[in-house]
């Protein structure tokens, strides 16, 4: 395993939950959703890398993934959340980095 990849790991470990998703987003979906949280939260390309690596595995960048187990969205986050969590992307993006910084 690449260290780059490791590190990301090791990063994401208690921030975001295994999904268990198997499928992905359309590439246009995927772009689109990584470009807009490019927009909302920049990073240097180290941290933004990371980002892409754990959301890319927990749910393919879709903002409607739903895992087995009822986690949620881009950043798959725990159960109990509305249907609006589905319907906007840019909300789930700024969860998912002030959950990640909060870390």
């Amino acid at each position: 395993m690449k260290k780059s990849k490791a590190l990301c790991i090791i990063l994401a470990l208690g921030i975001i939950s295994t999904s268990g998703i198997k499928a992905y987003a359309s590439s246009a979906e995927a772009h689109k959703n990584r470009a807009l949280a490019m927009e909302i939260a920049p990073h240097p390309p180290r941290q933004a890398d990371c980002r892409n690596y754990v959301y890319s595995h927990e749910s393919g960048w879709r903002h409607h993934a739903l895992s087995p187990t009822g986690y949620g969205g881009i950043p798959q986050r725990s159960p109990g959340f509305s249907q609006a969590w589905f319907d906007n992307a840019a909300r789930q993006i700024r969860f998912g980095e002030k959950y990640m910084i909060g870390r």
